[in-house]
């Protein structure tokens, strides 16, 4: 397009952007100037919201749980771990159960 041509055409349509203006013609774009600005912002935001690589993923299990449950959970951490998520696992205690580190049941040592 003439120079002569793309200037009449910007008046009557509005603003234009300029695109390249190292380039020889500089180059512009005949757009609206907000949403030029908006959407680098909005290719950003999706980057980022794609590249989400691992999630906080919880655990949690009583002291008086059974073998077999306990052992689930494992193999759940386990996956988690090898899925490249953070674990966090939570063993909760009630009532006596908060008694001496020494009168706990064996779950505490094994969930490490």
């Amino acid at each position: 397009m003439q120079p002569f041509e793309a200037i009449k055409l910007a008046k009557e349509k509005g603003p234009s952007v300029e695109i390249l203006p190292t380039a020889d013609p500089p180059v512009c774009k005949i757009t609206d100037y907000g949403k030029y600005l908006y959407q680098p912002t909005r290719k950003a935001h999706e980057q980022r919201k794609s590249s989400r690589g691992s999630q906080l993923k919880e655990s949690s299990s009583g002291p008086a749980t059974a073998e077999h449950d306990y052992q689930v959970r494992k193999n759940q951490i386990l996956r988690f771990l090898g899925e490249g998520h953070k674990v966090r696992a939570m063993i909760f205690h009630r009532g006596r159960e908060n008694g001496p580190p020494g009168s706990r049941p064996r779950q505490d040592e094994t969930a490490c």
